[in-house]
């Protein structure tokens, strides 16, 4: 697989690795969409401190599995001004297990809203398998949050988002090492959304020359 897109990801990098024969171009672009609410969660919960922060659920959608994970966006003292939600934050910082969150939160408290919270949260960090949404979106990952859902998608009909989330921004590497997530995206696309969607371009000669170090002069006597 070979990727071209107008903004980047963590595991674009095993491109330099990983090649294979008959392999395609993912045209990557980034899209909103509207998901079911069951893809979402509205709950944001604010953090005090010499910063402003916001705690918040997100669902990450990648290769048919759906993973919930919180992540603590910080925002410094601009000058005269905090940063709110509607700038980038200067951190991020994303959990993927309820013990990581709350050991954070909590710098290690053992008291009992730790524990109810704790108890709360295993519904929402347990991973689920549900294809439906990759399909229907022509998309091998999605990232769900409270102001909407960004599609990674090949999908020539989708609209393009400038500046999207991508799954680096949300510490997916947690998850999937980056040449993982490229062998599990090359075959998600090919094996399963393909089955569907017959609308990825295979990759010419010309590309497959040129991802070895070649060009057209190369050959010649």
């Amino acid at each position: 697989m070979r990727i071209k897109s107008p903004f980047k990801d963590y595991y674009d990098k095993a491109q330099r690795f990983v090649y294979g024969e008959g392999s395609f171009i993912f045209n990557r672009k980034a899209a909103r969409v509207v998901l079911p609410v069951e893809y979402q969660d509205q709950d944001q919960d604010q953090g005090k401190g010499p910063y402003s922060s916001y705690y918040t659920k997100t669902k990450i959608g990648f290769c048919g599995n759906i993973y919930g994970c919180i992540s603590c966006d910080i925002f410094e003292y601009d000058y005269w001004k905090w940063l709110g939600r509607g700038d980038r934050p200067t951190e991020r910082i994303t959990f993927y297990s309820a013990e990581e969150y709350l050991d954070f939160r909590y710098k290690g408290f053992l008291g009992n809203r730790r524990k109810e919270e704790k108890r709360n949260l295993t519904s929402w960090f347990t991973t689920k398998q549900d294809d439906g949404a990759f399909i229907a979106n022509e998309c091998p990952v999605f990232i769900s949050r409270y102001n909407g859902t960004i599609i990674h998608t090949y999908s020539k009909n989708a609209g393009g988002e400038a500046d999207p989330y991508t799954l680096e921004g949300f510490d997916f590497h947690k998850v999937k090492s980056f040449e993982i997530a490229f062998q599990e995206i090359e075959s998600y696309i090919s094996g399963v959304l393909t089955r569907e969607h017959k609308n990825i371009p295979n990759m010419s000669n010309v590309d497959k020359i040129s991802l070895h170090g070649f060009d057209e002069q190369s050959f010649r006597g």
